[in-house]
């Protein structure tokens, strides 16, 4: 049996992987993920969630399932204590989305046992860093295990890349660079920093995963738009890197 990073076991308490209960969408929609209740798990393709503890893992899976399932932390300690699966469709795709233990939870996280999911492997990976708590030196030790583990899985799909998301949070006070509320100027501006110590991602997204204090006066939450087009970001990539889609839908 491998062990996950922090001696915990890859199972997840027995339980089959949780289900979103939100809406149907359709194909040309924004990619709203919603409930299956018949495929069976092995036919999901597998979304890791990795990062530090507190990066904010829990906090983006409850983004993309648009609804509070992971339990979240204030602060820097992780919530999470064991690998655990919720399924959602995006763009008709059926994922099993892995919220994960902490990388530092364990000093040199076991590269086999980190991307190693039951029935099936691993189709995309989704690092995730605070902006708010990582430095790029930091980042660049909790990248490294995630970089081998891709390495050692891309050999044993034989070559099959895993392709590799990088998804900064923290940054609900950062200016969008457009009416859409595109974060990802945080990238354009720090991202040779990163790539200087080898962080490499296939893709990447600035987001926001926190909604923020709700807002009488407006009747939504104050980071509700930025929040949405983040969701929406992270989902499009997801999908993009599952099937090669090519053209994002809008928010409907």
């Amino acid at each position: 049996m491998f062990i996950f990073p922090g001696g915990f076991s890859q199972r997840t308490s027995g339980r089959l992987p949780q289900e979103s209960s939100t809406s149907e969408m359709s194909a040309k929609s924004s990619p709203e993920p919603h409930a299956q209740h018949s495929d069976p798990p092995n036919d999901f393709k597998h979304v890791m969630i990795v990062g530090h503890r507190g990066a904010g893992k829990s906090s983006l899976v409850n983004m993309l399932l648009d609804e509070e399932r992971a339990g979240t932390s204030s602060n820097a300690q992780s919530h999470t204590k064991e690998n655990t699966s919720y399924n959602l469709t995006v763009y008709q795709e059926h994922v099993a989305l892995w919220d994960t233990v902490g990388l530092d939870l364990a000093p040199n996280p076991d590269a086999p046992s980190l991307l190693y999911v039951p029935n099936g492997q691993v189709s995309v990976v989704v690092f995730v860093l605070s902006k708010t708590i990582t430095g790029v030196e930091e980042a660049r030790k909790y990248w490294k295990p995630v970089q081998e583990a891709t390495q050692e899985t891309n050999l044993k799909n034989y070559g099959k890349k895993v392709p590799v998301i990088l998804v900064v949070t923290g940054l609900e006070n950062e200016n969008p660079d457009s009416k859409e509320n595109n974060l990802d100027g945080w990238w354009n501006k720090n991202g040779q920093l990163f790539r200087d110590q080898g962080i490499t991602p296939d893709e990447f997204a600035c987001v926001t995963a926190q909604r923020g204090k709700f807002q009488p006066q407006m009747g939504r939450h104050v980071n509700d738009p930025r929040y949405r087009a983040s969701r929406e970001k992270v989902l499009w990539l997801i999908a993009k890197c599952i099937n090669g889609l090519e053209g994002q839908a809008s928010i409907s």
